[in-house]
């Protein structure tokens, strides 16, 4: 509501320009009047003008000096506020008539009003909707009746509530008081809608729909042709004269100052003034132009609200809008400390199958594969959002073309398993009138087995949709695999004549606007619209497939093309087999040295205790022996003794002394004997059971010494294999100790050697054939549907959404992709509703607000989050004290106010696979999804200052590789000044003057010099001096902000510091973060010069390290 669209800027008056914008005075003749010079220029034929008049203008500064005043200061130095916009915006067509739906109220003027008028606040500016709706309603009265559509309800509208009742019998009142208009005089027509605004509406809508555009009633209709003041003229009996309109510039100022009135901004933003677009249209061209002066996307959020509501959302964006505090940590896995799960997310089995054209030598490095990988791996079955941080020149759109590689190949899938291209289509969904005729055309349903391939890029700001959208199909794009590309014939001819530029195939469309939709349906179609590419009579699309109709011979059957395709298919299955038993043997090294390393442990314990045991058993065998001696000597002495027993008469002779001398003396024996008998035994027992033992342990040794083979043959088998994978695809094997570090290791390309990639590279292009073939042999069903979908992009048919999705569907089966923008997604994709769509890719997520892709999200199933919060951020016209004022209003959390988060920021949190970086203030760390690591673009220092200032000097990895040496030395030029024009001061501009005389005589290329600034006052004066030194188109498309080179890269980048010197704000705003820097710094690929004062710059955050990095040149 509070961020208002420019109105277009007025152009020089050229005749036979088929678009004219200018100011119209009071005095002056409307364009549509006749004796108007507009009147009298040729047209094309069948074209007709339509006007649109831009009515109360008022620069969109004034906006933001309102806000503040009403919520406090801005704590941002620049916000947008270049340009004016308006009031109120009327279409009108060639005769002076409004059209119906033309008319727009501007909410932002409307809620500045409210603002205003009272004690501010944020609850004073509920109920536009109701107001925006009578406005129209009632401008739709004064259309005549016989230029009026039917009363149908809108597609996809709901039942309505009281108040949509009591808007649409006001507009049917109103509608029935501009007829009597035309019968009764103007008078009495301005009375009536007056009266019907005040008294079916009531006092808030009447105040501003009735009173202004009552009074523009009856300035606008006067009495027709056959009398003045009503009278009649003839007989009595005739009917009164038919009124006239009388638009005129006179009444289009009265109705500025009525309205700026009745919205009480007459005095706060001294609206004034009318503004005319003149367009050449087709006579055909029944609809409303597109004027835009509210918010692109609010009606579409809460439209996307409501259905949130009702729980009719998918898990792409139910995930997004998961509360910060019910997220969970435990299952993020950070890519940077562990390495292991980055190399098992690369192995062949997960690479998909096609790959992006490209050159061979030059394939995705580790982190772009990885991302690549998980982005299919997780969303290719499964609804979901995955995010992407791209720092600066580490490959996004390299990225976003595997990715769409890939969907191609998985649809291809898809095609092949079909009997026919027929079978691609279902039943008959309805007939579609076209043309001025009304043709009938059938419109056939899309079978669901090829849907959810389509996808949708979806960026901020049309030139970086058309960055994408156009360099994708370009013949760049495919640099060093060209040949081979264009040799694939994806309608290649067509494909250059829609691009307006040489393309190697029609793999994407940039639509969005108006203007942009109706060049791609004409170029595409008919081949009819002017192209410096069509200089050989180009053929359309309707004409190729007529043609394949006409004759099927002309094309490739359908059998080949599948038989084709799956030998491609098969060829990279073998090889990607090759190189997963490869990756399998990279892990099964590590597994099997582990085990061998169990196995060699478990032997010498083996070996170790089988040895202890054995010399158990020798010192048993030892002890046998003793005491088998001792109990030999024992045995011979027992058995002697018993021998020498005295007889009687010498027991007698010795009266018995010497039998009690012997018994005594046996039994001494007989006991020693017995001993050493036992311990002969003991000894034996104990020599049995340690040769038990040892037989036991030598038993297990054995078994060890096997298993320790075993391990070691098989850890020899898998370094033979990994030696042989070595051999076979030096570099490419993602071993870390094979690199000379992690930065070395991050460089490399994960199996992509030239004989896979090539493979890989081919089968895309076969999946392409076979799209080709399925397009060009579905007969008449995807014609016609593609009929209507060229005639739905022009909006001149209003389909069932069911037949608007079967269109959309048949428009990605020939072009896989479609970009735009998020103010344009909404209008371009009506009718479509909650997951109609495959995918969406958002790129430069880190400059859309969180609230922009939400309407993407809500009708795709899968998401890709690309971008870097370290670069831009969001822009926002909204002073921060408003976006607080209006969060804690609506009771939203501060996590999702522009100002401080990004779509990317929010996407961030979800992604699993990311990595933690540094916050800039403080201790704490945040988690940014799957981070692309090699930069390739800056040469040093560039690239150092922006890898420290923004991502801890360890995130990025230099991989620039520039050609020969490159002309000039990087500098801080000092420009010491204490006088300034806002923030341009002028001895800065001398010094920019004198480098490019530097730059001049160093024979660097102009084209490859960019001239960026903080400042919008440094732009202006920097443009200024450029356009009078070099010329008028350098000014216009090398100079510009910080903010209008992201995506960009140069040569030579030029900053252009700036400053009022006495506003120490402006440069703390500057560098209160690294984005702006980071942006700046990082666009230069050879040389980075900076023009500012030292001295006041070089203590600042994040402008030291700067200082540090950049001499200091003194400029005289």
């Amino acid at each position: 509501m509070l961020s208002p669209q420019t109105v277009p800027k007025t152009k020089p008056y050229r005749r036979q320009a088929h678009e004219k914008i200018f100011d119209l005075a009071a005095g002056d003749l409307a364009p549509w009047e006749t004796g108007h010079p507009l009147l009298d220029e040729p047209l094309p034929h069948r074209y007709t003008w339509r006007f649109t008049a831009y009515g109360g203008l008022y620069p969109l500064a004034a906006v933001s000096e309102t806000l503040v005043k009403a919520f406090g200061q801005d704590t941002r130095e620049e916000r947008p506020s270049e340009g004016d916009t308006a009031l109120f915006a009327l279409t009108i067509d060639a005769d002076g008539c409004l059209v119906e739906n033309g008319a727009t109220l501007s909410a932002c003027a409307w809620a500045l009003g409210k603002l205003t008028s009272a004690e501010p606040a944020p609850e004073a500016l509920d109920g536009f909707d109701d107001v925006e709706r009578a406005f129209s309603s009632e401008m739709d009265g004064l259309v005549p009746p016989d230029r009026r559509a039917t009363d149908e309800e809108p597609d996809g509208s709901t039942t309505p509530g009281p108040f949509d009742r009591i808007v649409r019998a006001f507009g049917q009142r109103l509608k029935s008081a501009g007829m009597d208009a035309w019968s009764a005089g103007a008078e009495a027509a301005g009375t009536a809608v007056k009266t019907v605004a005040e008294t079916a509406v009531g006092p808030v809508v009447g105040d501003v729909a009735g009173a202004a555009a009552g009074a523009f009633t009856e300035s606008v209709l006067g009495p027709g042709d056959d009398g003045e003041d009503g009278e009649e003229s003839g007989s009595a009996t005739e009917t009164p004269s038919t009124p006239r309109l009388l638009v005129t510039a006179s009444a289009l100022h009265a109705f500025v100052d009525e309205m700026a009135a009745a919205l009480g901004v007459r005095d706060s933003l001294g609206a004034r003034g009318v503004r005319i677009r003149c367009q050449a249209v087709p006579n055909r061209d029944d609809s409303a132009d597109q004027t835009f002066l509210n918010s692109h996307i609010a009606d579409d959020l809460n439209h996307v609200a409501a259905a949130v509501a009702a729980d009719d959302v998918g898990p792409a964006l139910r995930d997004y809008l998961t509360d910060e505090r019910s997220i969970g940590t435990a299952h993020r896995i950070d890519v940077r400390t562990n390495p292991d799960a980055v190399i098992a997310a690369v192995e062949p089995q997960h690479i998909p199958a096609g790959r992006w054209p490209g050159d061979p030598a030059k394939p995705l490095v580790l982190s772009q594969q990885f991302a690549v990988n998980r982005v299919l791996a997780e969303l290719r079955d499964n609804p979901g959002i995955f995010s992407v941080n791209g720092p600066p020149g580490t490959g996004k759109t390299t990225l976003l073309r595997d990715v769409v590689a890939g969907i191609v190949v998985d649809r291809a899938n898809r095609l092949a398993e079909l009997g026919s291209p027929a079978e691609g289509f279902t039943d008959r969904i309805e007939l579609v009138p076209v043309g001025p005729k009304k043709y009938q055309i059938p419109v056939h349903g899309v079978s669901s087995a090829l849907s959810g391939f389509e996808i949708v890029l979806a960026t901020a700001t049309n030139d970086a949709a058309k960055n994408v959208s156009a360099e994708v199909p370009g013949v760049d794009a495919v640099r060093g695999y060209a040949e081979e590309a264009l040799g694939a014939d994806y309608f290649a001819e067509l494909a250059s004549h829609v691009l307006d530029s040489d393309a190697w195939g029609l793999v994407s469309a940039t639509l969005g606007n108006l203007q942009y939709r109706n060049t791609f349906a004409k170029r595409f179609w008919w081949a009819d619209y002017k192209s410096t590419q069509n200089q050989d009579g180009t053929k359309g699309m309707y004409e190729m497939l007529k043609e394949a109709e006409d004759d099927p011979d002309s094309a490739q059957d359908w059998e080949t093309a599948v038989a084709e395709f799956r030998r491609a298919r098969a060829e990279v299955e073998r090889l990607a087999n090759t190189r997963q038993r490869a990756a399998e043997s990279i892990t099964a090294v590590a597994a099997c040295r582990r085990q061998w390393e169990e196995a060699r442990r478990a032997f010498a314990d083996a070996d170790a205790l089988c040895a202890l045991v054995r010399d158990d058993l020798a010192a048993g065998n030892v002890e046998v022996t003793r005491a088998d001696g001792v109990f030999r000597d024992a045995d011979g002495d027992y058995e002697s003794h018993l021998r020498h027993r005295p007889g009687l008469w010498v027991s007698l002779a010795t009266w018995f002394r010497a039998p009690r001398e012997w018994q005594a003396k046996h039994e001494q024996l007989e006991e020693a004997r017995d001993a050493a008998k036992k311990r002969l035994r003991d000894a034996e027992t104990s020599r049995d059971q340690f040769q038990q033992r040892l037989n036991v342990k030598t038993a297990e040794r054995q078994k060890a010494e096997e298993a320790r083979a075993a391990a070691s043959y098989e850890l020899d088998r898998a370094l033979g294999e990994v030696t042989r994978a070595r051999e076979n695809w030096p570099g490419h094997l993602p071993i870390p100790d094979d690199f000379a570090g992690d930065e070395e290791f991050q460089k490399c390309a994960p199996w992509a050697d030239e004989e896979y990639v090539t493979a890989r590279n081919r089968l895309f292009l076969q999946a392409l054939r076979l799209h080709r073939a399925f397009v060009l042999r579905s007969g008449p069903r995807l014609r016609n549907n593609l009929s209507v979908m060229t005639e739905i992009l022009q909006g001149n048919v209003r389909p069932s959404p069911a037949a608007r999705l079967a269109a959309w569907q048949s428009l990605f089966l020939v072009v896989p992709m479609v970009s735009t923008t998020f103010a344009s997604l909404p209008r371009l994709f009506t009718g479509l509703g909650r997951e109609s769509l495959g995918w969406l890719l958002v790129d430069e997520a880190g400059q859309a607000t969180p609230q922009q892709v939400v309407g993407g999200l809500w009708r795709c199933q899968r998401a890709v989050v690309v971008g870097d919060p370290q670069q831009l951020e969001p822009i926002v016209a909204l002073p921060d004290s408003a976006q607080h004022a209006l969060r804690r209003h609506h009771r939203v959390d501060e996590e999702w106010t522009p100002e401080t988060t990004s779509a990317q920021g929010v996407a961030d949190r979800l992604t699993r696979h990311g990595t933690a970086l540094p916050v800039q203030d403080g201790d704490e760390q945040v988690w940014v999804g799957a981070p692309l690591r090699v930069h390739r673009r800056c040469d040093r220092p560039m690239f150092d200052v922006s890898n420290d200032i923004a991502y801890g000097g360890t995130l990025m990895v230099y991989a620039t590789r520039h050609d020969g040496e490159f002309p000039g030395e990087n500098r801080w030029i000092d420009v010491q000044s204490a006088t300034s024009e806002g923030h341009w001061i002028e001895d800065e501009g001398d010094a920019l003057t004198d480098l490019f005389v530097r730059l001049s005589d160093q024979r660097i290329a102009l084209d490859d010099v960019r001239v960026i600034s903080p400042f919008r006052d440094v732009v202006t004066g920097a443009k200024k001096r450029l356009r009078a030194q070099i010329g008028p188109d350098f000014a216009k498309h090398n100079v510009g902000t910080v903010h209008t080179v992201q995506g960009k890269e140069s040569d030579v980048i030029v900053l252009v510091l700036g400053g009022d010197p006495r506003r120490h704000g402006a440069r703390q705003w500057a560098a209160s973060r690294p984005n702006l820097l980071n942006v700046a710094v990082s666009r230069a690929k050879r040389r980075f010069y900076v023009i500012g004062n030292r001295k006041l710059w070089k203590d600042l955050r994040y402008f030291d390290r700067l200082a540090g990095a950049f001499p200091a040149h003194e400029w005289e």
